[in-house]
């Protein structure tokens, strides 16, 4: 999508790491009480339509392990496996992409899971594990005839990497992370999108410029607002890992900051001098770093392609650093030229609405109870339209430990410096922490999101203060017809539903702080088709 960047450097303010929250709707008891009280009617009407009773989340994960055997407890939420002919299998971790959506490999060992009941344990002999050689293994659950975990290898819950060496468990690497299952909710049908604009098309300065204040005021009158929408604010402290992260993204991306497509002729000059701040900050392993077209892997549904054409209307070949997948926006792409302009928030800003996600059913009032899905967890997807450098995208992944963190960005040398950025971290942060899927999962792509056919990310950012109508109405139709669980704007609902983004409902808002020191508020929308109950 267009070109806005999250992350930032900056300072953000101190305070208590885990997150001490202070919420204004406490100054509006009284209409906040009405609509809580109302929701806490709903669900306890509700009860037997709202939630599975073990949980929302196809998940496999060893909980106990000893010199004899592994334990993996398994979670089947939808039916019964037995039913379904579902199975657990052993895997080569090498193999089986979990991140990104290839084509799961062949199981090396399995067993069927003959129970009627949603969830359980199976005890895996480690002598199993005799004979399959040296290399990081994993388990996975197969949910048979059902169709969720059916697909490509992003669609199966995946325990932690077990490191065998010489017929020996040496140790457990990462964290399990499961499969969402949306929540039972009946779609209600959705207003039709706007035609998309042309490229003669005026666009009168009122629909330009819109009225931040008649939004946060609630004023949208082409639907009603579902909840309150109170304004959450979290203090955190900044992490020293976190910090090396802006850091070298602030070294690399110096001489291009604010630079777009236009000025393309800049960037190739650039370019080795880009790669060889990298290396100086620390050469990255050749063995786990993500090189090549393995660096920035999109999931499913990323565009597929080679070149564009650049701002002087040449060709242009794309290189590794551009991500698999990339596809350059050519000039006369509206949805991208026309919304290149750069900015970025404060490290203390991003710190704040990562937290938030984290936490977003135990922070926000109306969420409280919605089950899983909705949380930044290990289970979680996110995806940031318009990634800038990538900071916004590493820093959630080193918080949350989500399963991926993608980054979209139309602007080819932000995709360049991120790519190095992420392998320049390589050397930078702590060994232990990296040898245990610290930055597993994390990918960048030169593409423009708006040609996407569908999004699969439970969780969706877009730094769009600097979008124009073109990209926000391309943005919309996208969002429309995606499936994911949260999406975060610095735009307010009467603009999304105006475009026909009309599946969203804020139940949030935060104050950002960027590093012009502008501010703006930025609104945290969930899908109203999987709200529980809904």
């Amino acid at each position: 999508g267009g070109g806005g960047g999250g992350g930032g450097g900056g300072g953000g303010s101190g305070g208590d790491s885990n997150g001490a929250m202070s919420s204004s709707h406490q100054r509006r008891r009284p209409a906040w009480d009405d609509m809580s009280a109302a929701w806490a009617e709903h669900r306890a009407l509700n009860a037997h339509a709202l939630g599975r009773p073990h949980g929302d989340t196809f998940r496999v994960e060893v909980v106990e392990r000893s010199a004899e055997e592994v334990v993996v407890r398994w979670v089947f939420p939808e039916g019964s496996p037995r039913d379904c002919s579902a199975w657990i299998g052993l895997f080569d971790a090498e193999e089986f992409d979990w991140s990104k959506g290839a084509p799961r490999p062949r199981y090396l060992r399995y067993k069927p899971l003959t129970s009627a009941k949603g969830e359980g344990t199976v005890r895996w002999p480690l002598k199993a594990l005799r004979g399959i050689g040296d290399s990081d293994f994993l388990f996975s659950i197969d949910s048979g005839t059902f169709e969720l975990c059916a697909g490509p290898s992003h669609t199966f819950p995946v325990s932690q990497r077990l490191r065998v060496r010489d017929d020996t468990l040496v140790a457990l690497v990462g964290a399990a992370h499961g499969c969402v299952l949306p929540p039972r909710a009946a779609a209600a049908p959705s207003r039709a999108a706007p035609e998309p604009p042309r490229a003669g098309d005026a666009l009168s300065e009122s629909e330009e410029e819109e009225s931040s204040d008649e939004e946060e005021a609630g004023a949208c009158p082409l639907q009603p607002l579902m909840f309150a929408v109170p304004q959450v604010e979290i203090e955190v402290e900044e992490r020293k890992d976190v910090k090396q992260v802006y850091a070298l993204a602030d070294r690399l991306s110096y001489h291009d900051w604010g630079l777009c497509s236009k000025d393309a002729t800049l960037h190739a000059s650039r370019r080795n001098s880009f790669a060889s701040a990298a290396h100086g900050a620390g050469s990255p392993r050749p063995t786990d770093t993500p090189t090549g077209a393995a660096a920035a892997a999109p999931p499913p549904g990323e565009g597929a392609g080679s070149v564009g054409d650049d701002a002087l209307g040449r060709r242009e070949s794309v290189d590794s650093l551009c991500g698999e997948g990339a596809v350059l926006p050519g000039r006369g792409d509206l949805t991208t030229v026309t919304s290149e302009g750069y900015g970025e928030a404060t490290l203390g800003t991003c710190e704040r609405l990562v937290r938030l996600l984290m936490r977003l059913t135990e922070c926000v009032p109306a969420m409280e109870g919605w089950g899983g899905g909705w949380n930044l967890d290990a289970d979680a997807t996110l995806l940031d339209i318009g990634s800038g450098y990538g900071k916004v995208v590493v820093h959630a992944k080193l918080l949350s430990r989500c399963r991926a963190a993608h980054g979209l960005e139309c602007v080819r040398s932000r995709v360049e410096i991120s790519n190095l950025t992420l392998q320049g971290l390589y050397g930078e942060l702590d060994r232990k922490a990296l040898d245990d899927d610290l930055l597993r999962g994390v990918s960048f792509c030169c593409a423009d999101a708006t040609r996407e056919a569908v999004l699969r990310y439970t969780h969706i950012y877009a730094f769009d203060r600097v979008f124009s109508q073109y990209t926000l109405a391309a943005l919309a139709r996208l969002l429309q017809r995606s499936h994911f669980f949260v999406f975060v704007s610095s735009k307010g609902p009467r603009t999304w539903w105006r475009h026909g983004l009309s599946k969203v409902q804020p139940v949030a808002k935060m104050r950002f702080v960027t590093t012009g020191r502008e501010r703006c508020t930025v609104f945290i929308y969930v899908n109203a088709q999987f709200v529980p109950g809904v």
